[in-house]
């Protein structure tokens, strides 16, 4: 599904990051492949997750992936230069919703949404500690 004309604008995002491309990267077409996309996502997901969790204390559980939905808006080319957008688009009570796009140029080629659950230590779901809960939605995606 496309998205939403507010997700292809670097500026909606709050947590903005370089993103690496690597030779291997490459499909026969010497385009980024879908696989490698995924990676790229993943990479800066759980480098935002780490700059979080500094903040964070009371954040001792685990996060798992629930649900990933990726799609492919352009071509991505190697050696070009990425930038990654990192976004919250909702928050529940043991999950929330992250919205990630990857940018070549200015111009979005990929965009990402995840699901993800809160785990406590016990590895069940449980509720999101209070402070992950407002570090999350200070990073709300932005709409103008």
């Amino acid at each position: 599904m496309k998205p939403g004309p507010e997700r292809l604008v670097l500026d909606a995002y709050p947590k903005q990051m370089p993103v690496e491309t690597r030779f291997a990267d490459l499909d026969v077409l010497h385009h980024v492949n879908n696989v490698a996309m995924a990676a790229l996502f993943q990479e800066a997901r759980v480098r935002s997750y780490h700059q979080i969790r500094a903040r964070v204390p009371e954040w001792t559980g685990g996060l798992v992936v629930v649900s990933l939905s990726i799609a492919y808006l352009r071509e991505a080319v190697y050696p070009a230069a990425m930038t990654g957008g990192f976004a919250i688009l909702e928050t529940g009570r043991t999950s929330f919703k992250v919205g990630q796009a990857l940018f070549q140029d200015g111009t979005c080629v990929s965009t990402a949404d995840v699901v993800q659950v809160y785990r406590g230590d016990d590895g069940s779901p449980a509720a999101l500690p209070e402070q992950l809960r407002q570090a999350l939605n200070e990073l709300a995606l932005r709409t103008s």
